[in-house]
């Protein structure tokens, strides 16, 4: 089974939160959690379930977990308020645009680069003929 199978992810501007399932018979000792610079290693009773790089920086003195049910849910801040296309390198990528509509992202919260990438792909969309846009 790929490990990507083994959790889900979700995103807000400035943090990052994963969840994967208890193993039957694990506890709160069953729980490895490392961060490392961008490196993470999760592990549920010696059994991988993440290892890789994620896709920018975090806050690794800003990770927190609990069991919540039948879970581990792990929360850690991003180190710059942006949305990523990928949780690591190399897997998965969601169209980070969809999400900021989705979640409806104040900009004002972005750090300053960007800020300055969104407002000018806003600008061009506003620019272009709203004709243009039904083809």
């Amino acid at each position: 089974m790929p490990l990507e199978a083994k959790y889900t992810w979700d995103q807000e501007l400035n943090e990052i939160n994963i969840r994967f399932p208890m193993a039957e018979g694990a506890d709160s000792n069953s729980v490895k959690i490392s961060v490392v610079g961008k490196k993470v290693l999760m592990k549920m009773q010696e059994e991988v379930i993440m290892d890789g790089e994620f896709l920018h920086e975090v806050d690794s003195s800003s990770l927190w977990w609990v069991i919540d049910g039948d879970s581990v849910d792990i929360n850690i801040t991003k180190k710059r308020n942006e949305w990523w296309d990928s949780l690591l390198v190399g897997s998965e990528s969601v169209d980070v645009q969809k999400l900021a509509e989705d979640k409806h992202a104040d900009i004002s919260m972005l750090d300053p680069e960007a800020r300055e990438v969104v407002e000018k792909m806003m600008h061009n969309t506003n620019k272009k003929d709203p004709s243009d846009l039904c083809d």
